[in-house]
């Protein structure tokens, strides 16, 4: 395994991983936005209830006000970032919703957010998360920030994903191979190599080794041990886990 390719993995997960977890500094041309409180022309219909419902907004979400908190949710994957925040607007939050790469996984699912302000982060919560990804988010009532969501759409080609896919999700490379939990080796058979970038990352001790090409993982080894799940970063570029604990096998297809 070459230096090169290291320094080259490692600043593409470095990269993907910024994106996913680190809020992002919005454009000084973006129109600022603000989160009205629990929509406010809704609010004469709130009265005393405890939880009203503002929705279904559109085929695609509903909006509910429960106590301080007004909440966003997904009904399903198929609409664009335009008609779900057109959607959200109808029904007085002001909020932007962008589209970014993901894999087949995450298509139509909400991938990341981001502030204004740092302070603002931990103010926005995330229900029915899958990974990094969610169908539901919440923000305070009265809450003053400005907030972006990003959402998945099907990467182009060339294009690394915003964030990570699971690699055993449906659509992704791995789904239904019945690799999990086989010995490396066995990838030979499942997976056409030529059309697929495959990197092998080992754990020894609850700690990961640095990434190698898989035919360098077998050449050292390794092939014997059982795989542990894997994370997709771009088309046809799959990172495989040996040895990593606490994981979940995937579903049965």
């Amino acid at each position: 395994m070459t230096g090169n390719f290291q320094q080259a993995l490692r600043d593409e997960l470095l990269a993907a991983a910024r994106r996913s977890l680190i809020p992002a500094r919005r454009p000084w041309w973006r129109r600022t936005r603000t989160v009205v409180g629990a929509v406010a022309a809704a609010a004469a219909g709130v009265g005393v209830m405890a939880v009203a419902t503002l929705g279904p907004a559109a085929a695609s979400v509903t909006i509910t006000a429960d106590g301080d908190m007004v909440t966003v949710t997904l009904n399903d994957t198929s609409n664009s970032a335009d008609e779900i925040e057109s959607a959200i607007e109808d029904h007085g939050l002001d909020i932007d919703i962008e589209e970014v790469p993901v894999g087949p996984s995450n298509y139509g699912r909400f991938v990341s957010y981001t502030t204004d302000q740092s302070k603002h982060f931990d103010e926005v919560t995330t229900v029915d998360e899958n990974g990094v990804t969610f169908m539901t988010f919440s923000v305070p009532r009265r809450w003053t920030g400005n907030l972006t969501v990003f959402l998945g759409r099907p990467a182009r080609t060339g294009e690394s994903y915003y964030s990570f896919s699971d690699a055993y999700d449906p659509g992704e490379p791995l789904a239904c191979t019945g690799t999990f939990g086989e010995p490396l080796e066995d990838l030979a058979d499942a997976l056409d190599l030529d059309e697929l970038t495959i990197t092998v990352q080992v754990f020894e001790g609850g700690s990961p080794r640095d990434p190698v090409p898989y035919r360098d993982a077998l050449e050292a080894r390794i092939g014997d041990r059982p795989i542990t799940g894997g994370g997709v970063i771009a088309e046809g570029k799959i990172i495989v886990n040996v040895g990593r604990p606490d994981v979940s096998a995937p579903p049965p297809c």
